[in-house]
């Protein structure tokens, strides 16, 4: 019976890996399959959480001090079905790390990304190229995009580091693949986020590998040069410095001093957990919702740090930082161990990219990029186990 559950689960963790790069409706329908499959896969036999001490002790705080927020929220019924929504947004992680534990699931999963992310990214390059301002792909502009930004320093890192010709060439292929395809997205975040893992990487690896650097820079310079020959996307570029005119910066300005109002009103604790887009205290005035609150941007501020001020308040922040410093520090310890070194700068990279776009948009929130994330982050694990056995 537990043979037979866990078969089950690699075949949807590979079909999961394959549709992230090609379809948002197979994204959900095999995320579900793969949370229904691990709750009977407990429910037979319970297993421990198999992710680091640091990652654990990172969450609990996280989900700690929300909670406390929570208990005071100004909703309590929304906050609490977000802080439950939060909670299930982990499970990837904990799906992917069980999966994936034998080296050979692990390796095929990431060959089966390539292949769904070099389809999905060539889609995005041809909608580009006859005239899509925004080019989507299968999936939708943000959703592609947070699919690359994160699962990006995955290709990077295999095409340089894997074993055999054939599967750096494949991996290769994906990483230049995606970094053209999210010139024609556009996605202005994403591209800050891929440039610093480009960056980051480099100076892990590059000044023990001149090849590297040289072959890296010729294909960002690559990329460049095709997005600029695109009117659309010059015009992209020049919009990320415009802070007088462009629409899309003035609206964050302006969701960014609403969340700054609410938290200056419920410093400490904030209004709850998911309880900003509802009226909450002086500054949902309507003159200042008006001004400040674009109601058609979404739910959100585009901003973590400002988000969880107004909705967690300063013990909201804290945790947060203190959630992914946490997790960086366990991933940084174990890029010390030999077997461990690969994916622990995949699982710093990607990190560190949740962050930074965490900065221009809200990542902390149940969605593809959050599910991405921990998606990816449960690789990360499920890798320091196999090379675990390798070395046992």
């Amino acid at each position: 019976m537990l043979k037979i559950i866990d078969a089950i689960n690699v075949y949807l963790l590979m079909a999961f890996g394959l549709l992230l790069g090609i379809s948002r409706a197979g994204f959900n329908i095999t995320l579900a399959a793969l949370f229904l499959a691990v709750i009977i896969r407990f429910a037979v036999k319970p297993f421990p959480l198999p992710l680091d001490g640091g990652i654990k002790k990172g969450l609990l705080l996280l989900f700690s001090v929300f909670s406390i927020s929570a208990v005071f929220s100004s909703h309590l019924s929304v906050s609490l079905k977000s802080l439950s929504m939060l909670v299930v947004a982990v499970t990837p992680a904990i799906i992917a790390a069980r999966a994936a534990k034998e080296r050979q699931v692990l390796e095929r999963t990431v060959w089966i990304m390539a292949v769904s992310f070099i389809t999905g990214s060539g889609v995005a390059v041809w909608q580009g190229l006859h005239g899509m301002a925004r080019a989507k792909s299968f999936v939708g502009i943000m959703d592609f995009a947070g699919f690359i930004g994160l699962t990006f320093p995955i290709f990077m890192v295999y095409a340089w580091e894997a074993e055999k010709a054939w599967q750096r060439c494949l991996t290769g292929a994906a990483a230049i693949a995606v970094a053209v395809g999210l010139v024609f997205n556009g996605t202005r975040s994403i591209w800050i986020t891929v440039m610093l893992s480009i960056v980051l990487y480099l100076l892990l690896n590059g000044s023990r590998n001149k090849k590297m650097l040289t072959v890296t820079l010729l294909l960002c310079l690559t990329a460049l040069f095709i997005g600029l020959n695109n009117d659309y996307v010059t015009e992209r570029v020049k919009s990320i410095g415009n802070v007088t005119t462009n629409v899309s910066n003035l609206e964050r300005f302006g969701l960014w001093r609403y969340a700054w109002s609410i938290y200056t009103e419920h410093p400490l604790l904030g209004v709850g957990y998911g309880a900003l887009p509802h009226p909450v205290g002086n500054a949902s005035d309507p003159e200042i919702m008006k001004k400040d609150w674009a109601i058609a941007r979404g739910d959100h501020v585009h901003n973590n740090v400002l988000q969880i001020l107004a909705e967690n308040g300063l013990i909201g922040l804290i945790g947060y930082a203190a959630c992914f410093t946490s997790i960086l520090w366990s991933l940084w310890r174990r890029k010390k161990e030999v077997y461990c070194r690969k994916w622990a700068v995949i699982g710093i990279l990607s990190t560190v990219d949740f962050i930074v776009h965490g900065m221009f948009d809200y990542t902390l929130v149940p969605s593809t990029v959050l599910y991405t994330y921990w998606f990816v982050i449960g690789l990360t694990q499920a890798s320091f186990q196999s090379g675990q056995k390798e070395e046992g």
